[in-house]
């Protein structure tokens, strides 16, 4: 198997944790609604968003290192790392639409640094509409904490797999997973 942008096949230590959560089957069924019905969903409807977050948080077991949300899926994966008990290496935010104020921050549970956190890299492309916030960083936290980067996916700035292969995202996964390794190994 090989994982689109890397330079290398994974190893299934590399991807024994691997989940996908896809955000839009649990807003509507099996429907994929627009984004902004999903954000509608989420946003103004508890239960949805009760729902969403309590599936986030129950993917992310005690041997969760790294946590990467793209789109609404990392407003979900946000408000699921504020309630999580246990440590997370890394959240990563792709593409995020977290810092619309009206729409999205505002009507956030929280705008603290998640509890269990040890780092939060946000990547946003010059030209997604999504992320058009690009910087989190004066947002959350203490407002030094996030690490924000600008990207240049081409012509399709808001997809994943353009996100997935630009060189900072990869590199930030490649550290989380090599010091995954390092501890495993005991080092």
């Amino acid at each position: 198997m090989r994982c689109a942008g890397w330079s290398k096949s994974p190893s299934a230590t590399d991807i024994a944790d691997v989940r996908l959560i896809p955000i839009a089957d649990l807003l509507n069924g099996t429907n994929r609604p627009s984004l902004t019905r999903q954000i509608a969903s989420y946003v103004l409807d508890r239960d949805v968003r009760d729902r969403v977050r309590d599936r986030v948080l129950h993917a992310l077991g005690p041997d969760t290192r790294v946590v990467v949300g793209h789109s609404l899926g990392s407003v979900a994966a946000y408000e699921a790392l504020c309630a999580l008990q246990h440590q997370v290496s890394v959240f990563i935010t792709l593409g995020s639409p977290l810092g619309f104020r009206r729409a999205i921050f505002d009507r956030l549970t929280s705008h603290d640094w998640p509890g269990e956190l040890g780092r939060w890299v946000n990547v946003a492309d010059r030209k997604d509409p999504v992320a058009m916030r690009r910087r989190l960083r004066p947002l959350f936290g203490d407002g030094t904490q996030v690490e924000d980067l600008v990207v240049n996916n081409g012509p399709q700035p808001h997809a994943m797999r353009s996100y997935l292969k630009a060189d900072a995202v990869r590199s930030v996964i490649s550290q989380a997973m090599a010091r995954r390794h390092m501890e495993d190994q005991g080092e």
